[in-house]
């Protein structure tokens, strides 16, 4: 009884007075337990709490009908605490009682005659199963803490995971936008018509968070690209659109040599096919492109014509939305086109607004300070 000598056993004062057997008072003094004598109901509450605040094992011998109630509402009220206690159930119960104790879960029922040396064993075995259930509850205790310790550091590292990735998004923003002023504005206003299309076509919303990165830095294959293309005044040229068109390639190539942008290169490479297959790298047409290049082939259409650029002023949503509706089954797949137009034209043109409204605040782009200060634009 080394373990459980911590314990205790409470000794329930029967009713009416009729105090405790000799059998019973021989077999508490010979355990080793420390034994207490309960004999109203608020004492028995402020004992099973104080059991369940300590850890400590216990016994709970109870008579048919004792001070602090029946024997079946002794045991409930053990039970509702929430402590680890054993209970022993000793008299002579009739059957209803004694049927209330085992559908409630007593540990043991004992109905005299028995003998001293017998009730110290039913004892010891109850406070054994006391001392084990603490036990038990402590290691799942000690489990629980150790998954809510394991979900804390994978948070955290999940935390410092996408603050690296964000970086590195924002670092290759900074690098375009040196070569290309309404980059970061541009990419910034796609992502968010992107993010707004994705969930009218029913994208995979764990694999929405990829394509907003896809939508972010569809555009850094330009990085390569030369200055005459870049910095035109004018419409392209045949031969100036021959030399912007490998950006998408080279685009998807780096995307692929990033390791949490692997997944995302097709969408990359392919922003630039056509659903008639007349696009550029590879001339995919229809299904074959992937459904994340056909969203964010709209939502860039719809920028690059909202915008103002050297060459022409900027379309109204109302313009340009009539003309990526003409353009579908074309540029365009059809039945994205008319997720697209269950948009209000005005609602698109907030989205913008909020977008520019926050970019000029100069906020982070990902919520955290830049390394880098952003482009003067816009």
């Amino acid at each position: 009884m080394t373990a459980n000598a911590q314990g205790t056993v409470l000794l329930l004062e029967p009713a009416s007075g009729s105090g405790f057997d000799e059998v019973l008072m021989q077999a508490v003094s010979a355990t080793s337990l420390h034994v207490e004598v309960v004999s109203d109901e608020e004492r028995l509450q402020e004992r099973l709490s104080a059991f369940v605040d300590d850890g400590r094992c216990a016994v709970v011998l109870c008579a048919p009908v004792s001070e602090a109630g029946s024997a079946a509402d002794v045991l409930y009220r053990l039970r509702a605490v929430g402590t680890a206690a054993a209970f022993v159930g000793y008299g002579d119960f009739d059957k209803v009682a004694l049927g209330q104790l085992i559908r409630l879960g007593a540990d043991d029922v004992h109905m005299p005659p028995v003998d001293a040396a017998e009730l110290l064993a039913v004892i010891e075995r109850a406070a054994r199963r006391a001392a084990a259930r603490i036990q038990h509850e402590q290691e799942q205790q000690a489990a629980r803490d150790q998954i809510v310790a394991l979900k804390t550091r994978l948070n955290e590292s999940e935390d410092r995971r996408r603050a690296a990735h964000e970086v590195a998004m924002e670092s290759l923003l900074m690098a375009l936008a040196s070569r290309e002023l309404d980059a970061i504005p541009h990419c910034l206003r796609v992502q968010a018509y992107t993010a707004e299309l994705a969930v009218l076509a029913g994208y995979p919303e764990r694999m929405r968070e990829a394509l907003g990165h896809a939508a972010l830095l569809h555009d850094i294959g330009k990085i390569g690209m030369s200055d005459d293309v870049l910095f035109r005044d004018g419409w392209l040229t045949h031969n100036q659109r021959q030399q912007l068109e490998p950006h998408a390639e080279f685009g998807g190539r780096a995307a692929e040599r990033i390791e949490f942008l692997q997944s995302v290169a097709p969408i990359i490479r392919h922003h630039h096919e056509r659903f008639d297959g007349q696009g550029y790298p590879d001339g995919l047409a229809g299904n074959r492109i992937p459904l994340g290049a056909r969203i964010f082939s709209i939502a860039d259409s719809l920028d690059a014509m909202t915008s103002d650029k050297p060459y022409r002023a900027a379309m109204t949503f109302e313009v340009a939305a009539d003309e990526i509706h003409r353009c579908a089954g074309k540029q365009f797949d059809p039945e994205l086109v008319e997720r697209f137009a269950s948009v209000a034209p005005n609602a698109w043109r907030e989205i913008r607004d909020e977008v520019m409204a926050r970019f000029r605040g100069r906020q982070p782009l990902f919520g955290f300070p830049t390394t880098m200060p952003l482009a003067e634009t816009a």
